[in-house]
């Protein structure tokens, strides 16, 4: 094994990355799912559905038209669609069921990403050891310090929690959500591609070829089969001190 970082093929971290992604859109898929059913989000929604039926039979009117159909209302059709969408919006009943929707829409998205990159990116990892997903496992790949010793635990989770799901994804996930609930302009798409532009120019440029998370955590992916990882700073210090030693005793002859 090398001492010098052995840095991973970049088409290895693409190719574990993608398997990660899956097993993690698969989870994230189940857990919210079984969060929905939980927290009974489909009884709301047949709530509003219900009140939109009763509103628009009551006016005579749909709520389901496009806005150049409401823009060419007119008249008694416009005024009927007006007094309609007044009488849903104070309505006590629709107001608390579409409130739950929004509401437990945001955090069942959240939950089942936090508790399935919890999962897959820190737990099995930590069971795999050196920062060993599923997809790095498959790939030959781990995780080190920069200086070539162990992550610890904290590293690790401000890696997959901090940097992976809470700023890469999270953050964009959660703005993309809202501005389907409530207008926020050009914050969700600016944000995600500021993110997205990041994490570009670090893998061209940083030295190690890092993305945000690695930043965060000072870590590296490397090629585990032919990396040295020491356990502490002492014992790389103690391999070095070896290494000079015999370098010099080599000089001698």
């Amino acid at each position: 094994m090398m001492h010098d970082v052995q840095r991973a093929n970049m088409w290895k971290r693409i190719s574990a990355g993608f398997l990660d992604m899956i097993l993690l859109i698969m989870l994230i898929s189940l857990l919210a799912v079984i969060l929905f059913e939980v927290f009974n989000y489909n009884a709301y929604i047949s709530t509003l559905n219900d009140k939109r039926d009763e509103y628009a039979q009551k006016y005579n009117i749909t709520f389901d038209i496009t806005e150049e159909e409401l823009a060419s209302l007119q008249g008694e059709d416009e005024q009927r669609y007006l007094d309609a969408l007044q009488a849903l919006d104070s309505d006590a009943e629709f107001l608390y069921a579409y409130n739950m929707t929004t509401n437990m829409l945001l955090a069942v998205v959240a939950g089942s990403m936090f508790l399935s990159f919890l999962l897959l990116e820190f737990i099995v990892p930590l069971l795999f050891g050196n920062g060993q997903t599923l997809g790095k496992k498959i790939f030959g790949l781990a995780l080190m310090r920069t200086d070539s010793v162990k992550l610890t635990n904290f590293a690790l989770f401000v890696r997959s929690i901090l940097g992976k799901l809470t700023i890469e994804t999270l953050i964009p996930v959660m703005l993309w959500i809202s501005g389907t609930i409530t207008p926020i302009g050009v914050i969700a798409p600016v944000v995600t591609l500021g993110i997205l532009g990041i994490q570009a120019g670090l893998l061209v440029a940083s030295r190690n070829r890092a993305c945000i998370h690695d930043m965060m955590a000072v870590t590296v992916v490397i090629d585990y089969s032919s990396q040295m990882i020491f356990d502490s700073v002492e014992d790389l210090t103690k391999h070095k001190m070896q290494l000079a030693a015999e370098e010099a005793q080599r000089q001698e002859y």
